[in-house]
């Protein structure tokens, strides 16, 4: 089982200007890319540094999540740097790159995402040029459930960069307004990059709420007068229009409250784990029963459960048979729209949910 996929790791990058106060941040996260290609990306943004001084780079790693996973994260950085001292000074022959590099690519750290996130930040202090000294600082979400817990990179155990390190994993909070939905730290960059390349279709005022909200391509929707959370997949549906919307229907066929008699919130985020779920048992080379269709589904409903939603039971009010014929139906759907068979299963909008999320993508892959 995954562990802790809910969480975040974020790397932040940023020079800092003495004269004029200023700070440029950058960085890249576990919802934009694996954690084994964190130090590919993590080079090329210090290539993007160009001449700046060694002093003016800012380097800082930040785990976002409740307190209870910052707390398991604490316990695990530092019994991994414990065990990695500890080798250093028992044993004056001890290759402990080699030692590290080992443990970064080992087969069972994937499973568990502070366990990854750890040996990174690990390889990351003592790998390469400097031995850093980690300077930790806590930060709490304005919503007082996320808890961001910061590992700067002093070069020295004193490092008065301190500061300018908080300030700079500020501005990114400040930007990206990270916030926990149901169990999952979801960002700004996250949702909005989903937008992009949609139109605009028209603005309609909000039957549940104040204001208006812009219709995008897609049936997408973003509220206008909510900030930071304009935008979270939300679909137009009967409360909007007055009217069932195909969305409505397949929301009946696919969601699992009507079936399994579970109602996971929030739904936009399960919808979209669902999809690719779909998605990924499509491609697979299995030849689908229900019976085994029902086990990796039941297992899917388990993880969600755990690391992903908020999990409510309910009564049900359809059968499973129902709910795994429609299920089988569309895997073979989708099968004949990937080899060429058909042409209207798969919309441009779930096609481009499925690049959006790679991320969600492997993670399931690993699962499965």
């Amino acid at each position: 089982m995954l562990e802790n996929i809910g969480a975040l790791l974020t790397y932040l990058i940023a020079v800092k200007d003495d004269k004029t106060g200023h700070i440029e941040v950058k960085g890249i996260n576990s919802l934009q890319c694996l954690l084994k290609d964190f130090p590919r990306h993590i080079e090329a943004l210090k290539k993007e540094t160009g001449e700046a001084k060694s002093e003016d780079i800012l380097e800082i790693y930040c785990i976002l999540g409740t307190n209870q996973q910052i707390e398991v994260f604490i316990r695990q950085i530092r019994k991994i740097q414990y065990q990695v001292f500890n080798h250093i000074l028992s044993d004056s022959d001890f290759d402990y790159k080699a030692y590290i590099l080992h443990k970064l690519v080992e087969k069972k750290q994937k499973y568990n995402l502070f366990a990854q996130a750890a040996w990174l930040i690990t390889y990351h202090t003592f790998c390469l040029e400097h031995l850093y000294s980690l300077q930790q600082f806590r930060l709490i979400g304005q919503d007082g459930k996320l808890e961001v817990y910061c590992l700067g990179m002093g070069l020295e155990y004193e490092d008065s960069r301190l500061l300018w390190m908080q300030s700079a994993a500020e501005i990114w909070i400040e930007r990206e307004a990270p916030r926990i939905s149901g169990r999952q730290v979801i960002i700004n960059s996250f949702w909005l990059g989903d937008l992009k390349g949609r139109r605009i279709i028209g603005a309609l005022p909000q039957n549940d709420g104040d204001g208006y909200f812009l219709l995008v391509e897609g049936g997408k929707k973003i509220r206008l007068n909510v900030g930071s959370t304009a935008y979270m997949n939300e679909q137009i549906g009967y409360k909007d229009i007055n009217l069932f919307s195909i969305n409505d229907i397949n929301i009946i066929l696919s969601n699992p409250v009507y079936s399994f008699g579970l109602l996971f919130q929030p739904y936009e985020i399960f919808e979209d784990w669902q999809k690719i779920f779909q998605y990924a048992i499509a491609v697979l080379d299995v030849k689908w029963t229900i019976k085994t269709l029902q086990e990796v589904y039941e297992a899917f409903l388990d993880f969600m459960g755990k690391q992903i939603c908020e999990c409510i039971e309910a009564p049900p009010m359809l059968t499973k048979e129902i709910f795994f014929d429609v299920y089988l139906k569309r895997i073979v759907d989708m099968r004949e729209y990937l080899c060429c068979k058909e042409e209207t299963v798969l919309s441009n909008d779930w096609l481009r949910m499925i690049g959006n999320r790679f991320i969600y993508l492997s993670n399931i892959y690993t699962l499965l």
